[in-house]
């Protein structure tokens, strides 16, 4: 929704991003800090674009195969390829 956000969706897909489910997303987030009953706001964000779509799931991140690769084990230890591995 910011304009970095905006250039880097021009950057990797060629167009501009609308926003429309972020700014839903946003809306909801107000809408569930309002209420009073924490069971119903968690689940009015659990119905939430990013947790549906995006979440704390690495695999389902916009910038997985654009900008990085996703390892097999998630940590800070580097992965050899087979190739590195034979030398």
């Amino acid at each position: 929704m910011s304009s970095t956000y905006q250039r880097d969706a021009v950057y990797r897909w060629g167009k501009f991003e609308k926003c429309s489910n972020q700014s839903k997303d946003l809306r909801i987030a107000f809408k569930a800090k309002l209420k009073k009953d924490e069971a119903e706001a968690r689940e009015m964000i659990a119905n939430t674009f990013y947790k549906q779509n995006l979440g704390s799931d690495p695999s389902n991140s916009p910038t997985a195969g654009y900008i990085w690769d996703l390892k097999k084990i998630p940590g800070w230890e580097v992965e050899q390829n087979e190739s590195d591995r034979s030398r």
